[in-house]
């Protein structure tokens, strides 16, 4: 499935939240081979985000900063990295699994989680 950064990126703190629930093994098991994958997409872009901040920054008081002169380079930089399309091996999850069970998402987490959910059930 063709996903951008941008939207794996919002989906981690909701994909975290669903893997500290208790579910039916086969929704666990399809979750945790998506996160693998995903979290391997996400190691690759905060590498280089980090290479982009060393490009664009300095070093005060112990912390990494983007320059103020480099900052409108740096942000064109980054909306790129976060608009990039990768094809991402995603296992779709019926979203009817959510309503047998105890988990509370808001529609924001539903949202953050449209490209991994089935609602063709």
């Amino acid at each position: 499935m063709k996903i951008k950064f941008y939207d794996i990126k919002n989906s981690e703190e909701t994909l975290n939240k669903l893997m500290n629930q208790d579910l039916p093994f086969k929704y666990a098991r399809k979750l945790q081979k998506n996160l693998k994958r995903i979290n391997d997409e996400l190691i690759f872009f905060e590498e280089k985000r980090k290479e982009l901040l060393e490009k664009y920054g300095e070093v005060t008081d112990n912390i990494l900063r983007v320059k103020n002169e480099n900052k409108e380079k740096y942000l064109e930089e980054y909306k790129e990295m976060l608009n990039t399309e990768i094809d991402l091996d995603i296992e779709k999850i019926p979203i009817s699994f959510l309503d047998n069970s105890n988990i509370k998402l808001s529609p924001y987490d539903i949202n953050n989680l449209e490209f991994i959910l089935d609602d063709t059930e």
